[in-house]
């Protein structure tokens, strides 16, 4: 496995990456199946037995956590010649896979990640986001998600480069398969490069001839960032922040009323819940939203998540119907036109990969040049942000029940995003849904 970190690369020197589930079952279980079954799941996927390497021309890519390079096919600036995968489908060949240890492999098998662990922990879920968001991921080592055993139920923390939120959805399934006794197959890695997006996604030229200039002039001051300014970025970043997550439930019958006064007025949920948010908001409301941006509905993990923007200022004068109305448009123009669905991944493709780990730095507060530090304030990496982050992965895409285990409930937790004051994570289990804020604490 060598596959170039592309889209994706923006996350590489993020220091506020992590993705947070937590799951409640209807019966307890053991810490010990947990465990196994986390290890045995992590086994599975291909991303979860990788690591991140940078190589000195700055270039970085997934590599399994135990290959070594090969002198022969390394060129002197690092790139694999033999190897280097250029889209999203696994090297190797489909086989299951039923845990074990990784060191071991005792039965042909490749289990767990090295890095990938899942402890018992006396911490809440809020105390759990508070302490390990704040501490780096060693994604050197192999390090995507943690696993723990708490009093608010199964906690499940992700590094984005190991997926987006519908990956830990797709690993959440596995886990509870793997938990049920269940053998399960190997999942290859996937993620979206350049080359795998749609036709019809194409970089307008203006951006075209923008990123070149911007490249440019990086290039004329460019330096190659490692590991140690990640630990850097990390220990300034988070010296005097804490963020603060608010989880609201809606049972059956609150969220059964939302669907049908979205329906009433021929809006979807989240615009309906978007105009909620906004109705007493004085002036433009800039808003994100995360995209699912798989091509072909696979269920692999990885990071295949792409984004749009709306901005609309709610008019007093008309009825929320109308607002809510205006505002599904506006997300429905986007959404069904793949310039913008997949533009975030085509402009930040085309941006030189350092230059991409110079924006986060700066935003960290670790770096500073006169490009980097207008790039970041001009792309919502400085004081000029969003008001409003939303990812709703609608119904949860994955069986509730295994054997006698049942998942009761999903929260999803985003993390705190650069480009945006308030981040909202939504997802549906069953007919309970969850609405979580997560902001910095004043």
């Amino acid at each position: 496995m060598r596959y170039r970190i592309e889209t994706e690369r923006v996350d590489l020197f993020d220091v506020s990456i992590v993705i947070t589930m937590c799951l409640h079952l209807s019966a307890d279980v053991t810490f010990e199946l947990l465990k196994t079954a986390f290890d045995k799941a992590c086994s599975c996927h291909e991303v979860l037995r990788s690591k991140i390497v940078i190589e000195p021309d700055g270039e970085a890519y997934y590599t399994y956590a135990d290959e070594q390079p090969d002198a022969d096919n390394v060129s002197e600036a690092g790139a694999d010649k033999s190897s280097e995968r250029k889209n999203t489908v696994s090297d190797v060949k489909t086989k299951s896979c039923p845990g074990g240890d990784m060191h071991t492999g005792g039965d042909g098998h490749i289990a767990a990640g090295h890095g990938n662990s899942f402890t018992r922990t006396e911490l809440s879920l809020e105390e759990l986001i508070r302490e390990n968001e704040r501490r780096r991921f060693r994604i050197e080592d192999g390090e995507f998600i943690r696993g723990f055993a708490s009093s608010d139920g199964i906690v499940l923390m992700m590094h984005h480069l190991a997926g987006d939120g519908k990956s830990l959805l797709y690993f959440i399934e596995t886990f509870m398969r793997c938990l049920n006794g269940e053998r399960c197959e190997s999942v290859p890695f996937r993620s979206l490069d350049l080359k795998s997006l749609p036709q019809g996604s194409a970089l307008p030229m203006v951006y075209k001839v923008l990123t070149a200039h911007w490249n440019r002039r990086w290039n004329r001051v460019k330096r190659i960032f490692t590991f140690d300014d990640m630990d850097a970025a990390y220990t300034k970043y988070w010296k005097d922040r804490e963020t603060k997550v608010t989880i609201k439930r809606y049972e059956k019958h609150d969220f059964g009323h939302l669907l049908e006064e979205a329906k009433n007025n021929n809006v979807s949920l989240t615009a309906y819940m978007i105009t909620d948010m906004i109705r007493d908001s004085k002036g433009k409301n800039d808003i994100g939203l995360a995209v699912d941006g798989r091509t072909d509905g696979n269920r692999s993990m990885g990071n295949q998540a792409t984004g749009i923007s709306v901005e609309y200022r709610y008019d007093p004068k008309e009825t929320f119907g109308e607002n809510a109305r205006k505002v599904h448009a506006l997300m429905n123009k986007k959404l069904s036109d793949n310039r913008y669905r997949y533009f975030v991944l085509r402009f930040m493709g085309a941006l030189d990969t350092t230059l991409k780990d110079a924006l986060n730095l700066e935003h960290a507060g670790c770096f500073s040049s006169r490009i980097s530090s207008s790039l970041a304030q001009l792309l919502g990496y400085g004081t000029k942000v969003r008001d409003i982050s939303i990812t709703n992965l609608t119904r949860a895409d994955i069986p509730l029940k295994y054997g006698e285990y049942e998942i009761k409930d999903i929260i999803f937790i985003p993390p705190v995003v650069s480009y945006a004051k308030n981040v909202y994570g939504i997802v549906t289990a069953g007919d309970v849904m969850y609405v979580t804020r997560h902001i910095f604490e004043d």
